[in-house]
């Protein structure tokens, strides 16, 4: 996966101590959420925290999402890379356990990239 510098910030600021483990998992609703076309802005209301890391966060998940989806990546791929980047065992678990869900039992998330995802981060 090919993933650009400001991503990898994303991550990082997303792995970081000042994002709550509460706010991390809301986050990763919102991902999946936004993925699957069914984001509104209610989901982005109970993410407790700094807007900046919230919005960094958010587009940094949701970009390493679509790259894992166009490259076909597995998990353990997606786990080495969050390793790699300061992420949490806890946290890496329930990003891939949604990818798992997600991807690898329904098959693929059918319209990835929905309006309502430029509208959520522009609101957070």
């Amino acid at each position: 996966m090919e993933l650009s510098t400001s991503t990898l910030k994303g991550l990082e600021a997303a792995a970081s101590s000042t994002l709550s483990d509460q706010s991390y998992a809301h986050l990763i609703a919102a991902v999946y959420q936004c993925a699957l076309g069914l984001a509104d802005q209610s989901i982005v209301e109970g993410i407790k925290g700094d807007h900046v890391i919230l919005k960094e966060s958010l587009a940094a998940l949701l970009s390493l999402l679509l790259e894992a989806i166009k490259c076909d990546s597995d998990c353990d791929t997606i786990s080495g890379l969050l390793e790699d980047h300061k992420m949490s065992p806890d946290r890496i678990q329930l990003f891939t356990k949604a990818y798992k869900v997600a991807i690898v039992e329904r098959g693929s998330i059918h319209h990835p990239i929905a309006p309502s995802v430029v509208i959520l981060i522009v609101s957070l």
